[in-house]
């Protein structure tokens, strides 16, 4: 009877494990969805100011150039976080 109730108890634990771990990783896709979506925005926003940059008739500027190459950084920084948390 005892093993029985051993098994029922560590059964008990595992799911609760489980339902939790379930939560957590609802939680995480949920961020990653959201981080991602912030990432997606800032690269869009630095394709543009690629093409204005490549637009030979556009006039670029040297503050216009820095702030996009720091866009490019964050970027490239928030990918490298991405990564590590997959």
């Amino acid at each position: 009877m005892e093993s029985k109730n051993t098994l029922s108890e560590m059964l008990e634990r595992l799911k609760q494990e489980r339902d939790e771990l379930r939560v957590k990783v609802h939680l995480a896709k949920m961020d990653a969805e959201d981080e991602w979506r912030d990432i997606e925005e800032r690269w869009e926003d630095l394709e543009r100011r690629a093409a204005d940059i490549a637009d030979k008739t556009k006039e670029t500027s040297a503050s216009f150039l820095a702030a996009s190459e720091s866009l490019g950084a964050e970027i490239g920084e928030a990918f490298r976080r991405f990564r590590d948390r997959l």
